[in-house]
């Protein structure tokens, strides 16, 4: 069995258990990470926006 063909059934394995078991997280656990990665895509859209000078912040320092 090749490389490639191995990880696609790791991850098939992966899947199915997932399915019937749940990511074993809490659900104030999946909050918090559903809230950090909503903050990241924010900094990261900020970000680009500001790399791209489209987006112009007044620094109150």
């Amino acid at each position: 069995m090749g490389k490639a063909s191995r990880r696609k059934q790791l991850d098939e394995q992966r899947k199915k258990f997932f399915a019937v078991h749940g990511d074993g997280r809490s659900e104030q656990d999946r909050a918090n990470a559903r809230v950090m990665l909503d903050a990241l895509q924010k900094k990261l859209e900020d970000d680009a926006l500001r790399e791209d000078g489209k987006l112009h912040l007044k620094n109150d320092t």
